[in-house]
């Protein structure tokens, strides 16, 4: 039978089969489950045995006086609250129920139920030999007589055997995610977390959207499978409460949270999945608290920006953190015959612009950090030096209703546009629900923010083919290095009105289109699948201490290093006893190198991984993944392996010490190029980022020390051979 766990009448049991090993967060699921019903789990144990073995252990180990409840691991109560075990039968007998999961249609289970209306009792001979059903609840006597020494086969022949619909459940052995925003009104957060949610839903993942509030502008339509909690009272311990309830109903592996504060977080603990918070912006803008969360307050921070990230290394030392770029649907940011015509007209209608007019465009809802009231003094610096040119600033954002600080900018604008002479040359648009427009009818993008994540709005300019003029902020200095030459021009934070005006005429005049580098670092799907893998990451950081030390090499050929390593390796193994894996790169599964055969005879599993050479290193490294779950590492010791398999396990396992072993001079050489292409499945733009995830290198000679040092900026050993 699968893994089962849990119990319905107050003691409870978690047996682990062989199915959980790569997946162990599927316990995790229905233990929540089982909490969420008032029956903590208090047992653990393996159920790698026939049946008839292990429900008397559970019972005599891990159950009340009252009955146990096992249920298969990955499946979960819909209504938890309204689950129920058996009640005694009034003949005397043992009852013994089960349920039944809404996935299998066709199961035995299911058509034995249809034969007997729900009561099994008279087909009790026959079932011993199917396989145990989603759940399995005892009632006191079953329990009482497996205790006595009844045999479960002949527990069964004089049992009560009924089905019972509150016990049953559903099932999935992909991954589920919640994601939880504090509403769907027009902003970044909010248009990331929804397009993010769809592209999982497309793309295969369970997802579910939760709202926890009531927006204070214009807000997105709701997409599917989203539930409004915004009638919940705004007190961090009531959203939990709510949050909690709909991850557990939905069956959520991971709860990956947007915007909400340090309080809510720590609200949400003891009942929650393992959570993920997206950091939208640098640490200015980050929601009340953040910066005081703690070592468990959450599993995985997920940085907008490699600033942002560099920021919560920072501030938050305690916490692992990994970089998720930002991504736009390219889709909806696509430039087209018909677009440009309503542009066109748009730019002669609303603005007053023939061709020959500038049209500068700010998408930037009202907040202070937008310094909005700068870019009056930009246009009327344009004006100065374009007299026979005409010149328009389209403001197109929406301030928060009933928000003092939004209106406040507002009218810093209208004051700002009075002083310099430009009111006529302002347009307030408001809210949009097609940007795209607005971008097509402009010649450039301009932002003079004061702290950002990753603008959408830089991304989406560079899709329409807007060149874009921002200050640096959080992401600029990445979009901009991604993006090509001309289509992205940065400024530093002190840049002033002619600064900016100069900027703007030179793009708008070269007109490079950034859609490119969009399309290959912040699209939607390139986003989405990085958090796919970093939700996986998330849940991997183990629930108990890792004893394994892993040694990831390309090869145990005659070479030293190899030598040195499986040396190494053997030592461990024989003289201190350290439980001790390995895994090779390059090695054929049938033809073991020497220093392989000779660790394998010594009784060290080295895992053979599809050799990297003609495949790219997520492919390689596919396999690893699910070993590493299944015998979490108390360290591991990246040995001369190949660098874009080194980059990726060190991003993978941010829980986990990580050492790179020997990189001599041969691997600074190499390490160097490997960051001239941004790839947004390690979002990096320098070593020193591949640094920051390891614990320490090791290197073979002093001279070393110090170029590793530079490099990487972590710890560094000198270990002779």
């Amino acid at each position: 039978m699968a893994s089962v766990t849990g119990c319905m009448h107050g003691g409870g049991f978690i047996a682990a089969s062989p199915s959980l090993r790569t997946r162990p967060w599927l316990a995790g699921r229905t233990e929540r489950s089982l909490r969420a019903a008032g029956l903590p789990a208090t047992a653990i144990g393996t159920g790698t045995g026939p049946e008839t073995d292990w429900i008397p252990w559970a019972v005599s180990s891990g159950a009340s006086p009252d009955g146990l409840t096992v249920i298969r691991a990955g499946a979960w109560f819909p209504q938890p609250r309204s689950a129920a075990g058996p009640e005694p039968s009034a003949t005397g007998r043992p009852v013994v129920a089960f349920g039944l999961s809404q996935r299998g249609q066709d199961s035995p289970w299911r058509t034995l139920r249809r034969r007997s209306g729900g009561d099994l009792s008279g087909l009790a001979i026959g079932l011993p030999a199917l396989d145990f059903p989603p759940v399995l609840a005892l009632d006191r006597r079953a329990c009482e007589a497996l205790r006595a020494g009844m045999a479960w086969d002949r527990l069964l022949r004089e049992a009560r055997i009924v089905h019972l619909s509150t016990l049953d459940v559903l099932e999935d052995d992909g991954l589920r995610v919640c994601q939880a925003v504090t509403s769907l009104q027009y902003g970044g957060a909010e248009r990331l977390a929804l397009d993010l949610h769809r592209e999982l839903r497309r793309t295969g993942t369970a997802a579910r959207l939760l709202v926890l509030g009531r927006p204070g502008r214009s807000a997105f339509p709701w997409p599917e499978e989203c539930l409004d909690l915004s009638e919940i009272p705004a007190y961090p311990d009531n959203r939990a409460m709510a949050v909690n309830a709909a991850t557990v109903q939905f069956g959520a592996d991971v709860l990956h949270a947007h915007l909400l504060s340090a309080a809510e977080i720590n609200a949400l603990r003891p009942g929650a999945p393992p959570v993920v918070l997206t950091l939208h912006n640098t640490c200015g803008g980050w929601p009340a608290g953040l910066a005081s969360l703690g070592k468990n307050d959450v599993a995985l921070l997920a940085a907008c920006s490699l600033g942002v990230e560099e920021e919560a290394r920072r501030l938050l030392p305690a916490l692992p953190v990994r970089t998720a770029w930002n991504g736009i649907d390219l889709q909806r940011f696509q430039p087209t015959p018909q677009r440009a015509a309503a542009a066109a007209a748009f730019r002669s209608a609303v603005c007053g612009l023939k061709e020959n007019g500038l049209l500068l465009l700010t998408l930037a809802n009202p907040r202070p950090q937008k310094r909005l009231d700068r870019l009056p003094a930009v246009l009327a610096a344009l004006k100065r030096r374009c007299p026979g040119r005409p010149v328009r600033l389209l403001l197109a954002g929406e301030p928060a209703a009933f928000n003092r600080e939004a209106a406040a900018c507002v009218a810093a604008v209208r004051q700002a546009a009075g002083e310099h002479g430009v009111e006529g040359e302002i347009i307030f648009h408001g809210p949009s629900a097609d940007p795209a427009t607005l971008l097509a009818a402009a010649d450039v993008l301009i932002s003079t923010a004061a702290h950002e994540g990753l603008s959408l709005a830089h991304l989406e300019a560079l899709a329409m083919g807007v060149p874009v003029v921002a200050l640096e902020a959080g992401g600029t200095g990445e979009v901009a290095t991604a993006a090509e030459s001309g289509a992205f021009t940065r400024l530093p934070q002190h840049a002033g009105p002619d600064e900016l005006a100069t900027a703007v005429l030179t793009a708008a005049a070269k007109r490079v289109s950034g859609r490119e580098a969009v399309r290959r670092c912040f699209s939607l799907e390139t986003m989405t699948r990085r958090y796919q893998r970093l939700y996986r990451t998330a849940l991997m950081a183990p629930a108990r201490a890792g004893k394994t030390i892993w040694l990831i090499t390309n090869n145990f050929s005659t070479g030293g290093a190899q030598s040195s390593a499986r040396r190494l390796l053997a030592w461990w193994h024989g003289q201190s006893g350290l439980p001790v894996r390995a895994a090779v790169l390059q090695e054929e599964p049938a033809e073991p190198t020497p220093g392989r055969a000779a660790l394998e005879e010594a009784g060290i599993p080295v895992l053979v991984l599809p050799a990297i050479g003609p495949r790219e290193a997520a492919e390689t490294l596919e396999p690893l993944w699910p070993e590493l779950a299944a015998d979490p590492p108390r360290a591991v010791l990246l040995w001369n392996a190949v660098t874009s398999c080194k980059r990726m396990i060190a991003d993978a396992l941010p829980h986990t010490p990580v050492f790179d072993i020997s990189p001599g001079g041969m691997f600074f050489e190499a390490l160097h190029p490997s960051f001239s292409r941004l790839r947004p499945d390690l979002p990096a733009l320098m070593p020193a980022a591949y640094g920051a995830q390891l614990a320490g290198a090791v290197v073979k000679y002093a001279r070393e020390r110090t170029q590793a040092e530079t490099a990487l900026g972590c710890p560094v050993s000198v270990i002779p051979n």
